[in-house]
């Protein structure tokens, strides 16, 4: 069951075949072995690096603090949207549907999976939209980021922000 960094429990969807964590070696060549790497630095923090373009997944396993979903999770989803906008729309005027070929995920998919384990997602254009909701950044706990067509997490832990991204 899900108990990350959000509490609560809900099913997990699968495994990440891709998943590492940030317990792995690394550090510059010549670097003074007994210092802690950038990988070494924060061992219980979990981090995925990107493969592919699939950022969606690697986004979210960093958001949850370990490996909940794997590509097919996201493909299932993908598939159950494409669908319904397919009866709504008879078909018409749909691009490429919730995910590329390449493995880029939109924003839908994600909010899916999310709402799966019992967490909200709530979108913002920009952070003057933040007040309007009466939203202060400062209390949240986690932001999934969208720049350039790359998903990344910001996640707060033991009170000090990550940025979680995959690259």
């Amino acid at each position: 069951p899900y108990t990350g960094p959000f509490g609560g429990a809900a099913a997990t969807a699968g495994t990440s075949s891709t998943a590492s964590s940030a317990e792995g070696g690394g550090g510059a060549a010549g670097a003074d072995p007994e210092a802690p790497s950038e990988d070494r630095r924060h061992t219980w923090l979990y981090h995925e690096r990107q493969v592919g373009a699939m950022c969606a997944l690697h986004c979210l396993n960093n958001l949850l603090q370990g490996p909940y979903f794997d590509e097919t999770c996201l493909r299932e989803v993908t598939k159950e949207l494409d669908q319904q906008e397919q009866e709504l729309t008879e078909g018409l005027g749909l691009d490429e549907g919730n995910a590329r070929t390449d493995g880029y995920f939109n924003v839908q998919v994600m909010q899916v999976l999310l709402a799966r384990l019992g967490l909200e997602m709530e979108l913002f254009r920009n952070p003057s939209s933040w007040a309007t909701a009466g939203l202060d950044p400062s209390e949240e706990v986690a932001f999934i980021l969208n720049r350039r067509l790359h998903w990344f997490t910001a996640l707060k832990v033991r009170g000090q922000w990550f940025d979680l991204n995959s690259r």
